[in-house]
């Protein structure tokens, strides 16, 4: 395979991964009740090393590293007496790779800014809309909720390029979840399923078509004594995303498995630092990334 084309190929791989960086990794908190009419401005950085895991008969072997930014916004408000929240969120991601193709080496580098996501949370029950002043003196016990994230066709998108950090179509993810305080330790779970509409524009005039992937997360946490410090140890296992060009199945698979941890510290009153680490531990096809990441979270 000429060099020119492997580091083509190498990077509309992982550009591909890029855009997720987060939605797929392991991240406990995802049902919880916070005070209503309140603002939370986030800062995230995280640094993802790796491999990349691609169809067996190609001689390729990929090696990758990621810096991604992501600012993000989230309101929160009651519906129905419960409450809920919305986030938005934009990302930027710094690529660079390399791969060994017959012994000589590849390398490829690229920086843009993927899809933005928005996501509704909105709980169902045992989390009621309480403001500020009354939020100290709610217990949590069960919590039972629902989110949508909806990520646009915004980012950078060349349709003669294969390398592109925006997919160039929509996706849509609705997860329903729950989380039980028992003592100082809550149980999480959740069940996810993502969509993808149609990309008409794959290299110039073909159609790209991806079936949907399935995600089953699971998270233990321990609370400290400090209100609102917390450990927490996740899992995550996902299955589906077969894709296909004009039809032509492309037997891509993906049959993955994560695990991580993460440490939440606010400080200060208003302000909120998060700490995480997750790796893989199975993977098929897709990105094999030890993620290195930090949070910071303005409360106002």
């Amino acid at each position: 395979m000429p060099r020119f084309l492997v580091t083509v190929v190498l990077l509309g791989l992982c550009s591909a991964f890029a855009g997720r960086a987060f939605g797929n990794d392991v991240l406990p908190r995802l049902f919880s009740n916070i005070p209503v009419d309140t603002n939370f401005l986030s800062i995230g950085y995280m640094r993802s090393e790796g491999n990349v895991s691609v169809d067996p008969s190609l001689a390729l072997d990929v090696q990758a590293s990621m810096d991604t930014w992501t600012l993000s916004y989230t309101r929160s408000f009651a519906a129905f007496g419960q409450s809920a929240q919305f986030t938005a969120s934009l990302p930027y991601v710094d690529l660079s790779l390399s791969g060994l193709v017959g012994g000589a080496l590849v390398t490829a580098q690229d920086d843009n800014v993927p899809d933005p996501k928005f996501r509704l949370a909105f709980n169902l029950y045992g989390a009621p809309a309480l403001p500020l002043a009354e939020f100290a003196g709610y217990r949590e016990r069960t919590i039972i909720g629902f989110n949508f994230e909806v990520t646009p066709p915004w980012g950078d998108y060349i349709e003669t390029r294969r390398v592109n950090f925006g997919a160039n179509r929509w996706s849509f993810s609705p997860q329903f979840g729950f989380g039980h305080q028992i003592g100082r330790f809550t149980v999480e779970g959740s069940l996810t399923g993502i969509f993808f509409t149609d990309n008409d524009d794959y290299l110039v005039d073909n159609t790209l078509k991806q079936k949907p992937i399935s995600m089953v997360r699971g998270n233990l946490l321990y609370h400290f004594r400090r209100p609102g410090t917390w450990l927490g140890v996740s899992a995550l296992y996902l299955r589906g995303g077969e894709t296909t060009v004009n039809g032509t199945d492309r037997q891509d698979l993906q049959s993955n498995s994560r695990m991580g941890v993460a440490l939440s510290v606010p400080f200060a009153r208003r302000h909120n630092l998060l700490v995480r680490y997750s790796r893989g531990v199975t993977t098929r096809i897709g990105a094999d990334f030890d993620n290195y990441g930090v949070q910071y979270t303005l409360r106002f």
